[in-house]
């Protein structure tokens, strides 16, 4: 016979997705309100014109104009409270300047004080996805962090 599962409680949430969707409410706002999330690239981010082309074939081509992208700017973030060196925050990958963000939000959102939480059995699950920023930081060596230069 199998041995029990014990229980489980998710009692504390955070979100960061495309569109609109900034936080978990807004989030659930857009699915309720039926909203897609979906938007031409921002300039910003590419020119999605100058690398378009319909066929799916096309090499170092793509055959889309737009996608699911966030709004909200990823540079806000506050290294300090964190305990990370400014220069440090610099060259983090935005998706872990976005992690701790996040995960700090799911304590709050669960009234949780995370000094009771030392010791205990609670975990942080987490969901993201690429490394193309990792992947644009190498292809320029002057913007490579120092640390891993260091040896």
């Amino acid at each position: 016979m199998a041995t029990p599962h014990p229980p489980i409680a998710i009692i504390g949430m955070s979100f960061r997705g495309p569109g609109d969707a900034h936080n978990i409410e807004a989030y659930w706002n857009m699915l309720e309100q039926g909203v897609s999330a979906w938007s031409k690239v921002p300039a910003e981010r590419w020119n999605a014109d100058a690398f378009y082309h319909p066929d799916v074939e096309a090499v170092e081509c793509n055959n889309t104009k737009g996608g699911h992208f966030i709004r909200q700017d990823v540079s806000e973030f506050d290294a300090n409270f964190f305990g990370v060196q400014a220069t440090e925050a610099k060259s983090m990958d935005p998706q872990q300047r976005t992690l701790l963000e996040v995960a700090w939000e799911a304590f709050e959102n669960a009234g949780a004080d995370i000094n009771d939480l030392k010791e205990s059995d609670t975990g942080v699950y987490i969901a993201q996805f690429t490394k193309d920023y990792e992947n644009n930081m190498y292809k320029d060596t002057r913007f490579v962090p120092v640390s891993l230069c260091d040896s």
